[in-house]
């Protein structure tokens, strides 16, 4: 029977239609809205504020938990809260059933779970349903067909109920969100502990991590609805910050945040003939785990010859070429997580070729890493580009190409990009540079092992000294929206925006960042040449605080347009209204809303109670009122409900 019912198994399995999810930093959150299950993608735009869109899931009336994403074949994988089926879902919404996993125990409750990063491991934890304490850890093995699920205890300093689990991609290590306790907690292979993290006001649902290593959560100030999406100080377990989202309840989320960085740097970019140059490869491996297996190879042009590795980091697989070869080629090779690096040194001989464009790639990368991953050259701004290493030619140099500057502008120093046997200026000196501060024609005769070049130029002018200024301060209301806009004559700069408090500007590498004052805050501006030279200045904003609300003492809801809600209205929009109720004298509850906004009629009261429209009198009113620093007020008052 065991064997027949594997091979019905995988019947449906090699026919489904599948569409696959992209490991593009987006966070995915499940939860039940008007009784059934929709799946939610979220992302953050470039001005940091956070987007979504619904994927309709081919069976809502399920119960989803343990959601998690697998780096191997882009998948999300959960468990039915119900029936305990392993489900698999495709990125246009499709649910496949993957039948309950063997050796899985149905009698648990299942709420905390996520892929592990080699993408291979559903790990859920199991709790009693009765206590609600958490009991046993399983890994639901996703690669084989009854998808065995292995199993160990739980041992904890004190009684917990996770609520969901993350993988840090930059450590590895394993975070959960204890609900019983409402604190971080670090899971190893079958240990709980609360280290010093701080309890959090807030209820979460769901943890995961973004590809910057920043660790989320996503709940409420309420046990019962998740409409927040906040960020943890994963150190302290601090919530740091948090942004409004969709609303819904028993929500469960994950990501996929795995990423691993190649970068190839060939020293020097400009070669003379006959010279030696040196490659460094440096990978960075954010992906949570360790990655084996994988294909190094890096195949150079003919006249460059590989003379010696001079260091590494990796565990060397199979050293398939290396010294005496223009093949660079490791099979094999583990990957660890964090920085791994390797240095090799070579010789170019002559070449009528002037340019050669380079590229090393790793291959055998798990999907959600691209598979292959070509190196990048850090020297640019384009991500994913190759080398470009110059073979000086005597008829192609040309003295002008070499000119630096002082970071004033008023003197330049002329040199060479090779090092020559024998230099010769025009004013007797033979040293590899010379230095200029006045006007006029300068040439220069240098000789190397394979080289001899020589050239004149004409210096006929200096350039305008560079300049940047930002307003010294400005005083301004708070929520005002602003944008920074400094005065400078540079345009081949890169501008590095920081502050002294929290950072709130729109971008950290624009000309003209935005913000919406909140508080007292001073932006500092680093403007950077290509030359390396800098400049700085800074700007310092003053907030007044902003506290008026308004609440009208009498309406009269009568549909005509006029007077008919009564809502909270102030100066500061961005006000939220975390609670609002309205009484009668004997203190029912007439109406209540949470997170309303200031100036909105559809955050007030229309007058109604169970659809009827309340007598006329006078009600009771409270609210609670957070401001945009955070700051919060409760208010209370009378309002006269009037009929005509």
């Amino acid at each position: 029977m065991y064997r027949i019912y594997a091979l019905l198994f995988l019947m449906p399995f090699n026919v489904w239609a599948q569409q696959q999810f992209s490991c593009d930093g987006s966070f995915y959150v499940v939860m039940k809205e008007n009784q059934k299950s929709v799946l939610r993608q979220l992302w953050r735009d470039d001005a940091d504020v956070l987007q979504g869109k619904t994927i309709l899931l081919s069976e809502p009336q399920r119960n989803y938990t343990c959601l998690g994403l697998s780096v191997a074949d882009l998948y999300l994988y959960a468990l039915d809260f119900d029936t305990k089926e392993l489900l698999k879902i495709d990125a246009s919404g499709k649910v496949l059933s993957l039948g309950i996993p063997e050796n899985l125990d149905t009698n648990l409750e299942y709420w905390a779970g996520d892929v592990m990063p080699e993408g291979r491991r559903l790990t859920v934890i199991g709790k009693d349903k009765a206590s609600g304490i958490d009991r046993l850890i399983y890994n639901i093995n996703l690669t084989i067909p009854n998808h065995y699920a292995g199993v160990s205890s739980l041992i904890s300093n004190i009684p917990t109920s996770i609520g969901d689990i993350a993988i840090d991609p930059i450590r590895g290590l394993m975070f959960g969100y204890d609900k019983r306790n409402k604190q971080l907690v670090d899971i190893g292979i079958s240990t709980i502990t609360h280290h010093n993290y701080k309890p959090v006001a807030s209820y979460m649902e769901a943890i995961f991590f973004d590809k910057q290593g920043n660790l989320l959560g996503y709940g409420s100030d309420s046990e019962y609805e998740q409409n927040t999406l906040y960020l943890f100080d994963k150190i302290k377990g601090e919530i740091l910050d948090k942004k409004n989202s969709y609303s819904g309840q028993f929500a469960d989320g994950c990501s996929c945040a795995q990423t691993m960085s190649f970068t190839r740097t060939i020293t020097p970019s400009l070669l003379a003939p006959c010279t030696e140059f040196e490659i460094n490869y440096t990978i960075i491996n954010h992906a949570g785990v360790g990655k084996t297996g994988i294909t190094f190879r890096d195949s150079l042009p003919m006249p460059f010859i590989i003379t010696e590795v001079l260091e590494h980091t990796f565990n060397f697989g199979q050293i398939r070429s290396s010294i005496g070869s223009n093949l660079f080629q490791v099979d094999n090779l583990d990957v660890i997580i964090g920085k791994n690096t390797i240095k090799i040194k070579g010789v170019v001989g002559t070449a009528t070729q002037e340019s050669f464009i380079t590229q090393a790639n790793l291959d055998n990368l798990p999907l959600g890493l691209g598979k292959q991953l070509l190196s990048d050259n850090p020297a640019t701004l384009v991500i994913g580009d190759a080398n470009t290493t110059t073979l000086l030619q005597s008829n192609s140099f040309e003295l002008e190409d070499y000119v630096q500057y002082n970071c004033a502008k008023d003197t330049l120093t002329l040199s060479l990009p090779f090092q020559a046997n024998k230099y010769q200026w025009n004013d007797g000196s033979k040293n590899p540079t010379l230095t200029i501060t006045e006007l006029g024609a300068y040439w220069i005769i240098a000789t190397a092992d394979c080289l001899t070049v020589q050239d004149t130029i004409q210096v006929l002018s200096f350039p305008d000294a560079p300049k940047l200024n930002l307003e010294d301060s400005m005083v301004v209301k708070q929520g005002t929206k602003l944008r920074l806009q400094p005065s400078t004559n540079l345009s081949d700069a890169v501008f590095f925006w920081s502050s002294q408090n929290k950072f709130d500007l729109s971008c950290e590498t624009c000309v003209s960042p935005s913000l919406t004052a909140v508080l007292d805050n001073t932006y500092y501006l680093r403007v950077v040449r290509q030359d390396n030279c800098a400049l700085t200045d800074s700007l310092h904003v003053s907030v007044i605080p902003v506290r008026t609300v308004f609440a009208p003492n009498a309406f009269s809801p009568n549909d005509d347009n006029s007077n008919d809600v009564f809502y909270l209205e102030g100066l500061s929009e961005t006000a939220i209204i975390r609670h609002f109720q309205v009484l009668d004298r004997w203190g029912n509850i007439l109406f209540q809303s949470q997170h309303g906004r200031l100036n909105d009629p559809s955050s007030g009261w229309n007058g109604k109670y169970k659809d009827e429209f309340a007598a006329t009198g006078i009600y009771i009113w409270w609210a609670e009122v957070e401001f945009l620093d955070g700051e919060k007020k409760r208010l209370q008052g009378e309002v006269t409900l009037i009929k005509h």
